[in-house]
């Protein structure tokens, strides 16, 4: 009797799994897409509230009808004549990304721009394949045949001319207009898009997504537009006067003309933005100074470990001049650059010049004085 009960339990435990798996499934593959301006509104709302990644969106297709792009949390669709966003996809739900590494997401988009496949595979094996519609704004994952493929990133392409001017000299000048981490794709005979944000707008250093804007270079007139892409979802950064900004939590970003994020120094004292730890806050970030000084005050250097005689490098970005360098002494809290050009940006490198026995040791000093408490002056 015993072995029944256990064999009826053990079938009712597979059904349910299956069950459950069935289930999941079928929520997969009804996952619709974003339409209305309720959804989207909650969807934008809720993906930019707070930037979870680092990762930089990517552009996925432009035309004169619409652009569409991508980050790890959702999939848009921008009308360029109702400058809008008018769908929207959740790929969290839709599990097309994963950190274990293990696999790759593709996001391919027919030559008309009228089909998108999002796929994650596993070497070679599909894991998830959806495909959407976006004129009947229908997501499914029954396959569609594509008739071409869209193939715009300017990089790729074949050309050696784009709009008359040597391929070469257009992305030099793409650069120029701030086209760093985006991708940039050919929107027409003339123009080429890539995401970025506003220039000299203060924006929270973690809610910065929610700003993210198309622009648009006009090759033959040598002109560039930028249009905010989520206006109207969500309340997006204007303030460029640095004595209105009241520091909640997060420090204030700028973007220069040519693409540069960095930490505007003096408005940062009027934020009360300047303290945090030595990791977050010094390493790896940019600085301005109008006043050409910029000064890191540790707020107790006894608790750093000075072992392998780190030291303090300012650099500019556009490397003109020697570093600046400063070695971190016991006793010493206050270290101050001067000589800063105010139109240059400057990095500070932090490194050992003292060889660690082991590599171990020498992750177990940085993790110690990444965590030191500094604050940032002019």
């Amino acid at each position: 009797m015993k072995r029944k009960i256990r064999i009826l339990m053990l079938a009712a435990a597979v059904m349910l799994a299956l069950a459950a798996s069935g289930c999941q499934k079928k929520a997969e593959r009804e996952q619709k897409p974003f339409v209305s301006e309720k959804e989207l509104k909650a969807f934008i709302g809720e993906t930019t509230k707070k930037d979870e990644v680092s990762d930089f969106p990517k552009l996925d297709y432009a035309s004169d009808q619409r652009v569409m792009f991508h980050d790890s949390q959702g999939f848009y669709v921008f009308d360029m004549k109702e400058k809008k966003v008018t769908a929207a996809l959740d790929l969290v739900k839709m599990k097309l990304f994963s950190e274990d590494g293990e696999t790759e997401t593709k996001i391919i988009v027919s030559g008309d721009g009228n089909v998108v496949r999002l796929l994650r595979t596993k070497g070679e094996d599909t894991v998830k394949d959806y495909f959407y519609d976006v004129k009947e704004q229908i997501l499914s994952d029954q396959k569609q045949a594509f008739d071409d493929v869209y193939e715009g990133d300017i990089q790729k392409t074949g050309e050696k001319k784009f709009a008359g001017h040597p391929k070469e000299e257009v992305i030099r000048e793409l650069m120029e207009q701030g086209q760093n981490d985006s991708n940039a794709m050919i929107q027409n005979d003339r123009t080429v898009d890539f995401l970025g944000y506003p220039s000299g707008v203060y924006m929270k250093e973690d809610q910065m997504f929610k700003n993210v804007s198309l622009i648009q270079y006009d090759v033959k007139a040598k002109k560039k537009s930028v249009t905010p892409l989520f206006d109207g979802f969500v309340k997006t950064d204007q303030e460029t006067d640095a004595s209105k900004l009241v520091f909640e939590g997060s420090r204030f970003m700028k973007f220069s003309e040519n693409g540069v994020l960095y930490f505007d120094v003096d408005a940062m004292q009027k934020t009360g933005g300047t303290k945090g730890t030595f990791g977050d806050l010094v390493i790896g970030n940019v600085f301005q100074s109008k006043s050409g000084k910029l000064t890191v005050s540790f707020e107790d250097i006894s608790k750093a470990d000075l072992s392998l005689k780190p030291v303090l490098s300012l650099n500019n970005i556009d490397e003109k001049g020697e570093p600046q360098m400063m070695e971190l002494k016991e006793g010493r809290n206050t270290y101050t650059f001067s000589g800063l050009k105010k139109e240059l940006f400057y990095y500070i490198d932090y490194y050992a010049t003292k060889d660690a026995p082991d590599e171990k040791s020498m992750k177990k000093t940085d993790q110690q004085n990444k965590k030191l408490r500094v604050s940032i002056s002019s």
